[in-house]
């Protein structure tokens, strides 16, 4: 799914010398934000807000509905229904004006009272996806509102409508878009982003009211999908089912999107269901099952070994791996949360707002306001770029969380300026296209020498692709030494990619540098893969430290943010944090490939070169974009 991210510097204007804050801040373009799990990675927002809430910048009527808000490029997307017309609107997320509105005829009407559609939009670059209650899917162009293709649930797939309506969001993977469809032999369905075309259609399950996630199992990417009756794992690549939980739940309700920790997954329905742990790793097996955490409609999310959400009522944490409780209250309702850092972003059914330490020791509410009007305000929030989005119904608001403006005296600033932390401003390593500029093409295993046959890198359209023929280093002219980077790459089902980390002009970087692999499990043969140690997959410190976690998306944009500095990296892949060592901690000498010793970790340099590796085979060149850098003073 793409994603962006900026850093703001915010420069503070007066007498004296100002300094800038940095602050992150993220995108929400979809469903339960970026990677659908309900956190945001966004630094340095407000959260010391005054008795009355943070300020409102804005409300819209958007008509009725139960849609949450999706917040990309600027841009609110969100949908309502007015007369029994259904609208996919865009907002700009600066002023609240409305930019566009696409509209189309659908029945509104519910067996409880509760009319509208229920879908986020989905956006993933220049296109927006979304789902009415009676199955209508639209590929929208993200700038205008124009349909690009469509689908009807029914027609295409003889979808069978849930009682309450079709509800979940599109999943976009990769060049492919995921989505229940509820019909007989299309359950699920898989249509190529770009054209609409059907790639795969599988099962006979009836629809949930759950979104679809996406998650690596064995070196492969898996699309969970919570269905009417139970818990199916397909292939993403062509629907195949490679695990099923069954869970049958009252009206065939099951609402919660997955919650998943490496092969584990936790589910949850409410009507006094309660939730279980799956393990996945193999056929479905249950871990543990209890009543403890009851997801009616909204999803819990995870940190550190815990569980929070609403149990029915209640908010509640639970220990992930036992069920077992740790706190609850009754402060909010039925409400919905979100997590950003340490504080959980909670929306009550009753339009209050609150942040709450994500802690399992004891519940404490560090901020709260009755923000918005209404009843039964089921949306979950949104943070984006320094604002709080809800939804009651046919409201929506945008509330500023900004970081503040900090402004520091002459003497002040210059500390600053040269002091250890400090940084300048991101700037981009490639132009949009041509042969990358202060860049030279290296031998892979000694970058001293030039390949022996003439490897060209080229910058197409603002991608970077690897070199033809195989088997070389694109390497910086320039050195660093404390830095941060982040980039997106892109590779194939043999490729086998790196980056080079302060490494000499002389040399091979994996050995006398560092090397972050970017590499497909694939590109070793089926007998030989079960012998590669972790350390030399995607996310490894090249025959050293292997990740924290597996998150690599086979066939799909990744995304590093790498930070150096002195002896500390730091490295997040897909905004999860792999690696964070002590370069220092590690004495012990490493073999070359040709069984010599090279130097150990703590003995590699502090500075020099930076690049990307091609060493793939077939046809997965690797390709890298949105490579920016700065440094660290």
């Amino acid at each position: 799914m793409a994603k962006s991210s900026n850093y703001l510097s915010v420069l503070c204007a007066s007498a004296a010398v100002a300094a800038t804050v940095l602050i992150h801040a993220d995108d929400w373009p979809q469903w339960r934000g970026p990677n659908r799990d309900g956190i945001s990675k966004e630094l340095g927002w407000r959260a010391d807000w005054p008795a009355e809430g943070p300020k409102q910048l804005w409300n819209s009527n958007v008509g009725v509905g139960w849609s949450s808000m999706a917040v990309a490029g600027g841009r609110v997307y969100t949908m309502g229904n007015v007369e029994e017309t259904d609208s996919v609107i865009c907002l700009d997320a600066e002023s609240g004006e409305e930019l566009w509105k696409h509209s189309y005829p659908c029945s509104s009407k519910d067996p409880n009272g509760y009319p509208g559609p229920r879908c986020t939009p989905t956006v993933d670059g220049d296109r927006v996806f979304t789902v009415s209650r009676q199955g209508h899917f639209f590929c929208l162009d993200a700038k205008t509102g124009k349909v690009l293709w469509s689908k009807d649930f029914q027609k295409d797939f003889a979808g069978k409508v849930p009682t309450w309506g079709f509800s979940g969001s599109p999943l976009v993977e990769g060049n492919l878009v995921f989505f229940e469809a509820g019909g007989s032999g299309a359950s699920a369905v898989a249509c190529d982003k770009t054209t609409g075309k059907i790639v795969w259609k599988q099962g006979d399950d009836g629809a949930g009211y759950a979104s679809p996630i996406a998650f690596n199992r064995g070196g492969e990417r898996v699309i969970a999908f919570f269905s009417a009756t139970g818990l199916v794992g397909r292939k993403m690549k062509d629907g195949a089912e490679v695990f099923r939980f069954p869970w049958k739940t009252s009206y065939d309700v099951n609402s919660a999107t997955p919650i998943i920790v490496g092969n584990k997954i936790f589910i949850s329905s409410g009507y006094n269901t309660g939730g279980a742990l799956v393990d996945v790793s193999g056929e479905a097996k249950e871990v543990w099952r209890n009543k403890e955490m009851r997801n009616h409609m909204n999803a819990c999310v995870y940190k550190d070994g815990t569980l929070y959400g609403f149990d029915e009522n209640n908010l509640k944490a639970v220990d992930f791996e036992t069920g077992r409780k740790f706190w609850e209250t009754r402060a909010y309702g039925k409400g919905s949360l979100i997590m950003a850092g340490d504080k959980l972003i909670v929306f009550g059914d009753s339009g209050r707002l609150a942040l709450v330490e994500a802690n399992p020791n004891a519940y404490k509410e560090t901020a709260g306001a009755q923000v918005i009007g209404g009843k039964s305000t089921w949306a979950p929030p949104a943070l984006a770029n320094g604002r709080i989005y809800v939804r009651a119904n046919d409201k929506l608001a945008a509330f500023d969380v900004a970081g503040k403006k900090v402004a520091l005296n002459a003497g002040a600033a210059a500390k600053n300026d040269s002091g250890n932390g400090s940084s300048v401003d991101f700037q981009k390593l490639f132009q949009e296209e041509g042969a990358p500029k202060g860049w030279v093409v290296r031998a892979w295993n000694d970058v001293k020498d030039t390949p022996q046959e003439k490897s060209v890198w080229e910058v197409k359209d603002g991608v970077l692709h690897g070199s033809e023929p195989r088997g070389t280093w694109l390497v910086s002219e320039k050195e660093y030494g404390d830095f941060e980077i982040d980039f997106e790459w892109k590779i194939g089902p043999r490729g086998n990619s790196g980056f080079g980390i302060r490494f000499p002009s002389a040399g091979d970087p994996a050995f006398d540098g560092l090397e972050l692999q970017m590499c497909d499990p694939r590109y070793y043969p089926d007998d030989q893969r079960p012998q590669i140690p972790p350390s030399e997959l995607t996310g490894g410190i090249y025959r050293v430290i292997a990740p924290k976690k597996d998150v690599f998306k086979p066939e799909a944009w990744n995304k590093y943010t790498v930070r150096c500095e002195g002896p500390k990296v730091r490295v997040v892949l897909n905004g999860e944090l792999i690696q964070q060592v002590d370069l220092d901690q590690y004495t012990e000498k490493v073999k070359r490939h040709n069984g010599e010793d090279a130097p150990s970790l703590k003995d590699r340099p502090r500075k020099g070169r930076i690049g990307f590796q091609e060493l793939s085979r077939g046809g997965a060149h690797v390709e890298i974009r949105n490579v920016r850098i700065r440094e660290l003073r």
